[in-house]
């Protein structure tokens, strides 16, 4: 008779294994989201979505950047899609990238995710995405608040899911 050939493995092997597994999946997700921050970087024009408060989405069309693995949005004035971050943090971000893979598919990408509003700053990080949004020599905002900008906003997201198609998605299941 054969004898069971199973062997314990010992709890700090196991972990090393579990581990292994899990930073096999880190290193995945690093480079879909290094994928995700070179196609904003680029400066497609994003679908910005809050939430109203009666439930209703409220959409604006935005320049966005990438701070700190954040992606953050300005404005000058406290619009609405301001307000309603302030009293409800769920967010969403969608954009499309105009290129097609090799089977007809546009790429896009959704970043969800949860927002801060911060003080301040406005002015500054639009002149800079104008830069890429507008052409490199931009100056923003334009007269007549050039010389004396509001403050305004910077909306910080930190992302919370990423998805979409393109090489920022998980792996395609075809």
């Amino acid at each position: 008779m054969t004898k069971d050939a199973s062997i314990e493995i010992p709890r700090s092997v196991e972990s090393l294994a579990m581990g292994s597994q899990e930073s096999q999946d880190d290193e995945a997700r690093a480079r879909q989201w290094a994928a995700a921050v070179a196609f904003i970087e680029q400066g497609p024009m994003c679908h910005y979505a809050t939430i109203n408060k009666d439930g209703r989405p409220q959409q604006s069309l935005v320049w966005v950047g990438v701070e700190n693995d954040e992606l953050v949005v300005a404005s000058l004035w406290d619009h609405l899609k301001v307000r309603n971050v302030r009293r409800d943090p769920r967010v969403s971000l969608s954009m499309s990238s105009g290129s097609r893979d090799a089977m007809g598919i546009t790429e896009y990408l959704v970043v969800e995710g949860m927002a801060r509003v911060t003080d301040g700053g406005a002015a500054a990080l639009l002149n800079k995405l104008a830069k890429i949004y507008v052409a490199p020599d931009a100056e923003w905002p334009p007269p007549p608040w050039h010389d004396h900008p509001p403050d305004g906003w910077i909306t910080r997201i930190t992302p919370v899911r990423v998805r979409g198609w393109g090489p920022w998605q998980e792996a395609n299941p075809l």
